[in-house]
């Protein structure tokens, strides 16, 4: 690199289910990249997209308000060129706000469209969002056998049960941890060079975690064990690292009082990496540009 000379755009994608704290998480950062209050953090040099989008979440968010969910028909597509504080380069961060329900399509209809396809190829590493609360847990084979042997055993008569059955549909039936290892593989399928990619994996709305001394990695373990597995064991296409996030600092209702407290907004964000604990929202993001930085 001679001179003044940029480095390349690091291509970042929010990957993640329906109501998986994406839209939270991206107007904590909107804040927190152009207020200055995080000391350290990555801050704001330029934007190109939907300025007004940016701004209506993060009020949302400064007002202590719920997020709405991201829907196919109003997905944003924003460009930010982020430097650090020891004024490197900077990088240029793109960013699309989609909704999970798109990413659930996709892996019903196995297939997407052409311009997420180009985009895909061009991804450097993606933000993957899991929220505590809203993980589909896998039926195991001893737990069906229970349910069997309690219904009396043997196959179900279709024609003589009293509620009908439902078709299978992987939306509502596959487990959290099954979709989210297609996603990544169907994405994966699409890089045209070797090179892994950086994943941080984002555990959002940490505050809601009971077990304030479980770690991160300790969670995604027990409670996503075949994801875990599938990250840990494919080095050669992966390189991962686990972050606990509560970019609200706490539930919006129940501790809506303490949350008020905090003076300075920026101080509501927690971000656990192993036993780090810091306000920088911004630190998945260096991790993943590290190279761009």
């Amino acid at each position: 690199m001679k001179g003044n000379e940029e480095k390349s755009a690091a291509t970042v994608l929010l990957l993640g289910l329906p109501d998986a704290g994406k839209t939270t998480f991206l107007a904590a950062l909107w804040h927190v990249v152009h207020s200055n209050e995080v000391s350290g953090s990555l801050s704001l040099k330029t934007l190109e997209g939907d300025r007004d989008h940016l701004n209506a979440i993060c009020e949302k968010w400064l007002r202590f308000e719920q997020m709405e969910r991201t829907h196919p028909s109003s997905e944003k597509f924003v460009r930010m060129r982020l430097i650090a504080r020891s004024n490197s380069p900077g990088v240029e961060l793109v960013v699309p706000d989609m909704a999970g329900d798109s990413f659930e399509g996709f892996l019903e209809g196995r297939q997407w469209p052409t311009e997420f396809d180009e985009f895909v190829q061009g991804v450097e590493g993606f933000l993957l969002f899991v929220h505590p609360d809203r993980v589909r847990e896998p039926v195991t084979i001893n737990e069906t056998a229970s349910v069997l042997e309690a219904l009396g055993g043997g196959e179900v008569d279709a024609e003589n049960h009293p509620t009908p059955i439902k078709p299978y549909e992987p939306r509502v039936m596959n487990p959290t941890q099954v979709k989210l290892v297609d996603l990544i593989q169907l994405i994966a399928g699409r890089r045209p060079t070797p090179r892994p990619y950086r994943v941080a994996v984002i555990i959002s709305a940490w505050d809601v975690v009971k077990d304030t001394d479980e770690s991160p990695e300790r969670w995604l373990d027990e409670r996503l064990p075949l994801l875990s597995q599938y990250l840990r064991t494919n080095d050669e296409l992966l390189d991962m690292r686990i972050y606990g996030l509560s970019a609200q600092g706490g539930d919006l209702t129940d501790d809506r009082e303490l949350l008020e407290e905090v003076l300075i907004p920026s101080n509501r964000i927690k971000v656990v990496e192993g036993e780090m604990v810091s306000h920088d929202i911004t630190a998945p993001l260096r991790w993943l540009m590290v190279d761009h930085l």
